[in-house]
């Protein structure tokens, strides 16, 4: 019995891991659409750059993680249902296969 729970663990790990680097690739991934506005000539007079308010970016910065952890959440839960059912098959068979001989 420890034995299928440490085979579990290490399969959810390995899922685990697979998913973040995937989620990392997509997020790094430029956009295919977007136009970077240096590449676009304009003819208004350049503004100054803006002074950011480092408060301001303290409290942005948390909101977008959030997606990012509840789609991992999901994804966590539903690997390991898969991986729970996908192990109770291959044990149903395991023990079909031992009364057939």
């Amino acid at each position: 019995m420890e034995e299928r729970s440490n085979m579990r663990k290490d399969i959810l790990n390995t899922v685990l891991k697979r998913t973040e680097s995937i989620m990392l690739e997509q997020r790094v991934q430029p956009n295919p659409l977007y136009e970077d506005p240096k590449d676009l000539t304009a003819e208004k007079p350049t503004k100054p750059p803006r002074k950011r308010n480092i408060h301001a970016l303290a409290i942005t910065s948390p909101r977008q993680d959030k997606p990012m952890k509840e789609l991992k959440k999901k994804l966590t839960k539903k690997y390991e249902g898969l991986v729970t059912a996908l192990m109770d098959k291959c044990e149903e068979n395991v023990t079909i296969k031992k009364t057939l001989r």
